[in-house]
């Protein structure tokens, strides 16, 4: 198994999506076996929604967020 090292979200420019970057720890393992599941919640307690799954980048684009609506918390 690997472990999540850091985890970005980067509020781009546009505001049609936010971009989540995640960095692994140092590992021996092959990466190219591994896909992640990506979960959102509006609290930190959860429920949280799979948003996405089978990424096999360490980059994704959320689409589904309201940038708009600035008052909106997502964890």
């Amino acid at each position: 198994m690997v472990q999540i090292k850091k985890i970005n979200i980067i509020n781009t420019l546009s505001l049609d999506f936010l971009l989540i970057q995640f960095e692994i720890e140092d590992t021996e393992e092959d990466l190219n076996n591994y896909e992640f599941d990506i979960y959102r919640s509006n609290s930190p307690e959860g429920d949280f929604e799979l948003i996405s799954s089978n990424v096999e980048s360490f980059e994704y684009k959320d689409y589904t967020v309201n940038l708009y609506k600035k008052s909106i918390s997502y964890y």
